[in-house]
């Protein structure tokens, strides 16, 4: 997965590198499972987008105290605070 400056989420092919697909309006990759792709959007939400398509399933508001950390390993998404 990579995403870009204009907040745009790519899905590479591992095999050779070309583009499986797009979708406008992700500004980090959180994590994946074997169906799903978790994101953060452009307006700061968790988003849970279809793995072969890229379309967005559900989003879900993030409380403003908390931040969350990109798992590459695993489909587990971690929601942290200072307080």
């Amino acid at each position: 997965y990579l995403t870009t400056d204009d907040y745009r989420l790519f899905k590479l092919s591992s095999a050779d590198g070309r583009e499986v697909w797009q979708t406008a309006g992700i500004r980090q990759f959180v994590a994946q499972s074997a169906t799903k792709v978790y994101v953060i959007d452009e307006i700061k939400r968790l988003a849970i987008l279809d793995i072969n398509s890229g379309a967005v399933l559900r989003s879900i508001p993030i409380p403003a105290e908390k931040r969350v950390l990109a798992n590459p390993h695993s489909d587990q998404v971690f929601l942290v605070s200072n307080r």
